[in-house]
């Protein structure tokens, strides 16, 4: 019916739709949390809720900037090939943290 929901961007919690009179979009921790997103229909409601404006411009500036590391790893490669391995690996670690 409508795309998943993502994740409260305050808390991390879970999101539900829901509404008598009007639809709203909010974080499932109710009261504890108060986000909330009530524009004039589900998908609207929906479609404001997981926008992340911000989060998306993170997203591609990082992408961006790997593409900068990958560029300088592959020339540390030829000088100092342990020290790439190593950086390699820090990468690894921060990128699956995210």
């Amino acid at each position: 019916m409508y795309e998943k929901l993502k994740p409260c961007p305050f808390c991390g919690g879970e999101a539900r739709i829901g509404g008598i009179q009007v639809c709203q979009v909010g974080c499932a921790r109710g009261a504890e949390c108060l986000a909330i997103s009530k524009p004039n229909n589900p998908q609207e409601a929906v479609d404001k809720w997981n926008r992340r404006d911000t989060e998306d411009a993170l997203r591609s500036r990082l992408h961006a900037l790997n593409g900068i590391v990958d560029a300088a790893l592959n020339g540390l490669r030829n000088i100092e090939p342990t020290t790439a391995a190593n950086l390699d690996a820090a990468r690894e670690g921060v990128m699956r943290d995210e």
